[in-house]
């Protein structure tokens, strides 16, 4: 019934959830620019300019706070990783190994930005194998990454290392180029050892998500280590001297032929005595002080 006064009015309050947008708000400002590519950043960072807009009006509808949230999650998604610029491998070993011992092989990394994993493929010629009792025997991870894995596909001279990075989200970061593991190899007999890089995937972190990266390998021969295989170095017992397979007096006699030879005066005389050990004592000079141990060892041996 009307009493003659104003109609009463209650208004009642539009309650909105604005939390899922502060969140992925939240989330989107951490993103960095520079990982991403210039096409995808832009219409992301429209969606995100928008969206805060939304978030800072308190008279917006809860259709449109659920509008920007949408939005900003698909320019999100669509957001396409930019790859590190320039990202590099090398590998290099000596010119020169003796049969049936190990040499080394390094591959170095450059220009890498928060690397998480890297898998590195080889071919081993013929007679060249690892030189440990187990492959993971065999190779170092260097630098700050992990030896995660090393593998062998069967019937063929091909293998595989994957190396990480184990709970460390930044990843590893190189610019000049740093060696990041190190095979050792053998070849048991005289030859050719080969050892070809032929390709590389290195994943970085991106986010807390890991992101492939194109990885550029050395073109033609510079992907290829080779190695001249010769005949091991003969073993010398240590007062030799001479070289005739003997330790005898005739030894004594042939470093009397270097007496008074000292690394002040150099030259070819010293460079033989270094050579041959004739410096026994390490004092610099080849003296009787040598000769009294040499005498001294084969008297008591």
């Amino acid at each position: 019934p009307y009493f003659g006064g104003l109609p009463k009015i209650v208004l009642i309050p539009q309650y909105t959830d604005t939390d899922a947008l502060e969140v992925a708000i939240t989330a989107a400002q951490a993103l960095v620019q520079a990982t991403y590519t210039p096409e995808s950043w832009a219409p992301f960072a429209a969606a995100l300019t928008a969206a805060q807009a939304v978030n800072n009006d308190h008279a917006a509808t809860q259709a449109e706070i659920d509008a920007a949230l949408a939005a900003l999650e698909v320019a999100q998604a669509a957001l396409v990783h930019a790859a590190a610029t320039g990202t590099a491998l090398t590998i290099a070993g000596p010119a020169t190994a003796e049969a049936g011992k190990p040499f080394g092989v390094t591959v170095s990394l450059a220009n890498a930005e928060q690397a998480a994993t890297l898998k590195l493929s080889f071919e081993l010629s013929e007679g060249v194998e690892f030189s440990g009792d187990t492959l993971m025997g065999a190779v170092e991870a260097l630098a700050g990454f992990e030896l995660l894995d090393v593998y062998h596909r069967p019937g063929t001279r091909l293998y595989g290392i994957t190396l990480g990075v184990l709970g460390d989200p930044a990843g590893l970061t190189f610019s000049a180029p740093a060696e990041v593991a190190r095979l050792s190899l053998v070849r048991a007999t005289v030859g050719t050892a080969t050892v070809r890089l032929y390709h590389a995937d290195l994943a970085r972190y991106i986010d807390t998500t890991t992101a492939d990266v194109e990885v550029a390998l050395p073109a033609g021969d510079d992907a290829t280590v080779t190695v001249t295989v010769e005949e091991p170095s003969p073993v010398y017992q240590r007062y030799d001297f001479n070289r005739d397979g003997n330790e005898t007096l005739a030894d004594l006699a042939f470093a009397q032929l270097y007496y008074r030879a000292s690394a002040d005066a150099g030259g070819e005389a010293w460079a033989m005595v270094i050579e041959r050990g004739m410096d026994v004592d390490e004092n610099g000079v080849v003296d009787l002080a040598d000769y009294v141990l040499v005498l001294n060892y084969l008297y008591h041996r």
